[in-house]
């Protein structure tokens, strides 16, 4: 079985591409606040170093012919935060 992601008239099947974000399992509850705090503050590293890929990404599909807004459809962004990671690429 195929699952299709994306948003619109043309559905992306997952297979199809290169990157594919899995949020980490949901913790248990942790036994003290200090646990808890640690594993919330990984789960915003991980998050920002996947994010740091982010802009260049935009800009390799952009320069390969992918228009703004399908690029923002695939990604899950607006217009213009991909308008503005292009402008910050360049």
């Amino acid at each position: 079985m195929i699952e299709y992601i994306g948003t619109g008239d043309e559905p992306v099947p997952s297979s199809d591409l290169d990157i594919q974000y899995t949020p980490p399992p949901v913790p248990e509850a942790a036994t003290s606040g200090e646990t808890e705090d640690i594993d919330i503050e990984q789960r915003l590293i991980r998050y920002g170093q996947m994010m740091r890929s982010r802009d260049p990404l935009i800009l390799e599909a952009r320069t390969s012919g992918i228009s703004e807004s399908r690029i923002a459809k695939l990604m899950g962004h607006s217009r213009t935060t991909v308008r503005a990671a292009l402008a910050s690429e360049q």
